[in-house]
């Protein structure tokens, strides 16, 4: 599940299809079916503003005697009103959108034949592709490659402990190491990534494995060394921040309190409001009837210091 929210009044909400909200989140309207799409779903959803959305679908269906995928690139420029549907080309499987145009973007995504992590760029709208091999990934424990975007030039993808840095807007990928900066953190997993601006970014650390691995929180800005602001005592899957800077949220999993057989994990959610140097713990009765389903549980846009949609 995705949310992608525009301004306070207008979001988008992505997984079987899409949804969008003009009324701050009061009422959705389904703006985009799963039939529309060959039975499929929505990976991951980028707005260049109100009007110009692209969304990138993956459908496996049956096809005897082996498992096919299609991928596809639906794209609007009124809003959800209208689609233009797009195949992609490539059988890999795909994970995260950018477009800073309406006619150059990027895809990335998992090459299961190779075993390969790659990124593909159109300047022509989604009509074709090229394709850049950024890493390998494994295959019993794989992680897709996500994007944060500062703005149009600068931005982050992400996989392991592996980051990619473009400041020409996708032009070309540098690869970074947190590890140097960060001696003291042990970490084999970026979980998350929270970017402000071109010269400020979160990011949580922790260990492959269970949801009770702790969580450093560390600030990275530019022209100064990394800063752990804060420890989480549980996985954090998703970091999101207001556009100034100022407030945020970490949202992850913890034990249950009171455990129950049939919730064995709550959300948690952790807020900053001095743009990241302290953190504190916000009640929230929410219990997780499956972990897996934390994708869903945590998805989250801060569109202002006002709004926040969870």
């Amino acid at each position: 599940t995705k949310l992608a929210i525009v301004d306070e009044a207008t979001g988008y909400l992505a997984g079987s299809g899409m949804f969008k909200t003009t009324d701050g989140g009061l009422r959705w309207t389904q703006i985009l079916s799963p039939q529309s799409i060959d039975g499929g779903s929505v990976n991951d959803i980028h707005f260049l503003d109100v009007n110009n959305a692209f969304p990138v679908y993956t459908s496996d269906f049956e096809n005897e005697p082996i498992l096919e995928r299609k991928n596809g690139l639906a794209t609007t420029n009124d809003g959800g009103v209208s689609w233009t549907l797009t195949p992609l080309d490539h059988s890999q499987e795909i994970s995260s959108v950018y477009f800073h145009s309406t006619t150059t973007g990027f895809i990335s995504a998992l090459d299961w034949e190779e075993s390969e992590t790659v990124i593909l760029k159109t300047e022509d709208g989604g009509k074709s592709w090229t394709q850049l091999v950024v890493g390998n990934f494994d295959r019993l424990v794989y992680r897709y490659l996500i994007f944060k975007y500062a703005d149009s030039r600068t931005g982050y993808a992400y996989q392991y402990t592996n980051v990619f840095i473009t400041q020409d807007g996708g032009e070309s990928w540098v690869p970074y190491t947190f590890r140097n900066d960060l001696p003291s953190v042990n970490y084999d997993d970026i979980l998350c990534m929270g970017v402000v601006n071109e010269k400020t970014l979160f990011a949580g650390l922790s260990m492959i494995g269970s949801y009770t691995h702790d969580t450093p929180i560390v600030r990275f800005e530019s022209g100064s060394a990394p800063k752990v602001v804060a420890t989480i005592p549980h996985k954090v899957f998703q970091l999101e921040f207001s556009p100034t800077g100022n407030l945020g949220f970490a949202v992850g999993l913890k034990d249950a309190d009171p455990p129950s057989e049939l919730s064995p994990v709550n959300l948690s959610l952790y807020r900053t409001g001095d743009k990241g140097e302290t953190w504190q713990e916000e009640y929230i009765n929410e219990y997780i009837y499956d972990p897996s389903y934390i994708e869903i549980a945590a998805a989250m846009s801060v569109p202002s210091e006002n709004v926040v949609y969870n």
